[in-house]
């Protein structure tokens, strides 16, 4: 009886017959194309939910949970060419606001009477502000009188951030 190689066939690939190979391209029996195509479909799963998972800046959506439009509303973080990774902006209908509790963007002024501007947590919501029924996460955005000034983020929590104007000076080639 003579001695047969698996290891090595005439096709030239290691461990697999002649009959499972064609053209070149490697053919699995069925239950292993299977085995294939579902993991693919796993990964592709895993891949989306962990990219969706990530973006826990947006997206913000009105009362009806229709995504508001990044010229609207958006929210991203500083830039680290800048040293702005511990900052938080907030492009809210023209007007920018910031979340920077490390002072990186230096000391903020309003445009209307240049007094100071800074980011304070609140331990509830003010009396006197305004929701907008834009939420993302538990998060409302509230406003106020005080606005351009400042916008108010309620949290989950009950607390109430509130984010000061301030304008993005960071110089980069690349668009938000």
């Amino acid at each position: 009886m003579a001695a047969t190689n698996t290891s090595q066939t005439s096709s030239g690939c290691a461990g697999l017959p002649d009959e499972t190979q064609q053209q070149g391209w490697l053919e699995l029996p069925r239950s292993h194309e299977m085995l294939v195509k579902r993991l693919c479909v796993l990964v592709v799963v895993a891949l989306t939910l962990t990219a969706c998972g990530l973006n826990d800046r947006g997206p913000w959506v009105d009362r009806n949970g229709n995504q508001l439009r990044g010229n609207d509303m958006i929210e991203y973080g500083g830039f680290a060419l800048c040293d702005q990774q511990s900052v938080v902006f907030i492009q809210f209908f023209g007007d920018q606001y910031a979340k920077d509790t490390e002072g990186v963007l230096g000391e903020l002024r309003s445009e209307i009477d240049g007094r100071t501007l800074s980011f304070e947590l609140l331990p509830s919501i003010p009396d006197d502000l305004e929701g907008t029924d834009i939420t993302h996460a538990g998060r409302e955005i509230f406003i106020g009188d005080d606005r351009p000034d400042y916008i108010y983020v309620r949290l989950p929590s009950g607390e109430t951030e509130r984010w000061p104007r301030a304008e993005d000076t960071c110089q980069r080639n690349e668009p938000l």
